[in-house]
């Protein structure tokens, strides 16, 4: 080369077209490729770790978002967790209110039976002193005047 500089990577191309030409026609070419590596990969390098660079970076603020939200979800858990021990305790708080009632029926009926036995005593009582009184309507007294000098015998 001219400038005194080796090139990376060059062609040489001589090549002659020969056949429909003649002899005064041949056509020589010469083409060299040159590649400079500097100007080809540096933005290709710089591109690449660029994007390396925001993959990392991307990734690194994914995973932070991920935790974040691990952690949200977990607070939400001990929160919803915490709420369903409330409910759990309301709910015992009404079934302790509730028990005594399921036995309602029962205690109702016994109840009715008592009613029933208190109401034939009652009857009872009733008719015993409507007996008694009437008895006592039959009892008469007999009064008996002792005058001096007379006595019954």
């Amino acid at each position: 080369m001219a400038d005194g500089k080796q090139p990376d990577q060059s062609v040489n191309d001589n090549t002659e077209r020969a056949g429909d030409m003649t002899g005064d026609e041949k056509m020589q070419q010469n083409t060299t490729v040159t590649v400079d590596w500097l100007k080809m990969n540096v933005p290709t390098l710089a591109l690449l770790a660029g994007s390396i660079w925001w993959l990392a970076t991307a990734q690194a603020k994914t995973e932070e978002k991920f935790a974040a939200e691990e952690a949200a979800r977990i607070a939400r858990g001990v929160e919803f967790s915490k709420q369903i021990e409330g409910v759990k305790s309301d709910i015992k708080v009404v079934t302790d209110k509730v028990d005594p009632m399921t036995t309602a029926f029962y205690r109702v009926g016994v109840i009715e039976g008592q009613l029933v036995e208190s109401n034939r005593k009652s009857d009872k009582l009733s008719d015993a002193v409507v007996e008694l009184t009437t008895a006592v309507g039959k009892l008469s007294t007999k009064i008996d005047i002792l005058l001096p000098g007379k006595h019954p015998q």
